[in-house]
């Protein structure tokens, strides 16, 4: 067990680079940098901000998508006590202004874009539209796209008063602003503490012990919490490189672990069940991979230990969120693989928890979140008058200690008075081959309240009819808990995240059912 560190985020890089400085911290394409290199950029981008006016404390949003430059102004930042906000790089100009103005931005970095979104078209409005903000810095490579009104690009020098900056910061200031991924809500933003942070990654990078011989391949976002801090703080802070793949499709994401050798790859479900059905891996030298963490949502065994098989390396299950700084438990690289596959793991070390009576995980430690931006009722609504936070989710440990995933409590079927954990279904048609992806949801009934929908993705060229999928939940469920609709899917809705956007598949649903409304 490690100890907790009462430092900041930009003390634990720079522990880093003192003791690697010609380490690659980070490759890119062509592009590399050494811990030295990476360090003085982040302090010519601290400059930068400085230069334009961001005070300790101010809000600065990064809207970039995976890259250097976009690393280097999340870790700009930290060092001179800015409040980093990470915003999906997915939204459009109006979805942009509604968060902007939820936490006074007053400092907003872009990059060139991401996909169909031009991050420079879409800020032409904010000036107009965002009260506090005063600068839009553009930190693209394509220096021949004429500016925007108030659109300057990023020319920082190193000077003397970012140290100033620097010296100011304590653990305790906050550090970094997260939108919750919103499934069935509106995103809330979510404020952490440099103490919570900097924890949080060593520790995780701990679970996987981490060296500086690593390298760590990015298949996530970089505004997700889970991806911040095991793909890029945890590396970081041991001296370890940072891989960005071309892109985050399956075949520019094996290019990169075969060239660069990389060791750590953690993801999501949805992206390694597509890097194993699309990429012929028998074809690469992937042996380099050696460990990595699955989350974001709930992962079927039957396909963890598919993926476990193809890839050749330890994946480790793992619960957390974003109120939660990430992580809350891991499984242990000695578990077995059936352990593995079927529970999140043991609670991770200083965290506290408890189950309520309905089931409800609920913590109390070190990475629980400071609150909800400028909203203490909503954070009341979560962290109790004892400092618990409720997670939302519900399950129970096993003999081993670990524990086992029961669902939401707000996915919760309620049918007849009956309580039908959505997952519970799920899990009957999560191992059969010829099903790729299912959920269940409840859905209105003027009878029982509510009745239960199976939406199903079927793996191509399989043979299944809802006949057929009846007929096996009638031998494996009590008759209230059998779907009363099975609706098949091209694919379900999801998120950035790699979650099931649970909004949307009620819509979708409920265009079937005959029964939308807006």
């Amino acid at each position: 067990m490690i100890t907790l560190r009462n430092i900041t985020i930009d003390q634990a890089l720079r522990e880093a680079v003192e003791k690697y400085p010609d380490n690659k911290a980070i490759v890119y394409g062509d592009e590399c940098y050494t811990y030295r290199e990476f360090d003085e950029a982040v302090t010519r981008m601290a400059s930068g901000l400085i230069d334009c006016g961001a005070k300790k404390g101010d809000r600065v949003g990064v809207w970039c998508d995976t890259s250097p430059k976009a690393i280097i102004a999340m870790f700009a930042c930290f060092r001179a006590g800015f409040v980093l906000t990470m915003f999906n790089t997915s939204l459009l100009h109006q979805e942009m202004m509604e968060l902007m103005n939820a936490i006074d931005i007053k400092q907003l970095i872009i990059g060139e874009g991401y996909k169909n979104v031009d991050f420079i078209k879409e800020s032409e409005l904010f000036y107009d539209n965002v009260p506090a903000l005063q600068n839009i810095l553009y930190i693209g490579n394509d220096m021949t796209r004429r500016e925007y009104k108030n659109i300057a690009r990023y020319r920082g020098t190193a000077d003397n008063l970012v140290s100033e900056f620097s010296e100011k910061v304590t653990p305790e200031d906050e550090a970094c602003i997260l939108f919750t991924s919103g499934t069935t809500h509106t995103a809330k933003p979510v404020v952490t503490t440099n103490y919570s942070r900097v924890n949080s990654a060593l520790l995780q990078g701990e679970d996987i012990k981490t060296t500086e011989n690593d390298v760590f391949c990015i298949t996530m976002p970089i505004f997700h919490c889970f991806s911040l801090n095991v793909n890029i703080m945890a590396p970081l802070f041991n001296g370890a490189c940072i891989c960005i793949p071309k892109s985050r499709h399956t075949g520019d994401v094996i290019e990169a672990v075969v060239k660069h050798k990389c060791t750590v790859m953690s993801s999501v479900p949805s992206f390694y069940h597509a890097l194993i059905v699309k990429q012929d891996l028998s074809k690469f030298d992937i042996s380099s991979l050696r460990v990595g963490f699955i989350g974001g949502s709930a992962c079927p065994p039957g396909l963890f230990k598919e993926i476990e098989e193809a890839l050749g390396f330890t994946l480790l299950s793992s619960f957390g969120q974003t109120e939660a700084t990430a992580g809350i438990t891991v499984a242990g690289l000695d578990d077995s693989l059936e352990e593995r596959a079927t529970t999140l793991g043991h609670f991770m070390d200083y965290i506290q928890y408890k189950f309520t009576d309905e089931g409800e995980i609920c913590i109390k430690g070190y990475n629980v979140m400071k609150g909800y931006f400028n909203d203490p009722e909503a954070t009341a609504r979560v962290i109790d008058s004892e400092g618990w936070l409720h997670t939302g989710d519900t399950g129970y440990l096993n003999e081993n200690g670990n524990l086992v995933y029961t669902g939401r409590c707000k996915e919760i079927i309620i049918r007849g008075g009956e309580n039908i954990s959505p997952m519970e279904i799920e899990k009957v048609m999560a191992d059969d081959g010829r099903i790729r992806a299912v959920k269940a949801i409840g859905v209105p009934d003027s009878h029982y309240g509510e009745e239960v929908a199976l939406c199903v993705v079927k793996e191509e060229g399989a043979s299944i009819t809802e006949n057929d999928i009846r007929a096996i939940y009638r031998m494996k469920l009590a008759d209230f808990k059998n779907p009363k609709y099975i609706y098949f899917f091209n694919e379900l809705p999801e998120n950035e995240f790699g979650k099931v956007n649970i909004e949307e598949l009620r819509k979708e649903t409920a265009y079937k059912l005959g029964d939308y409304r807006e």
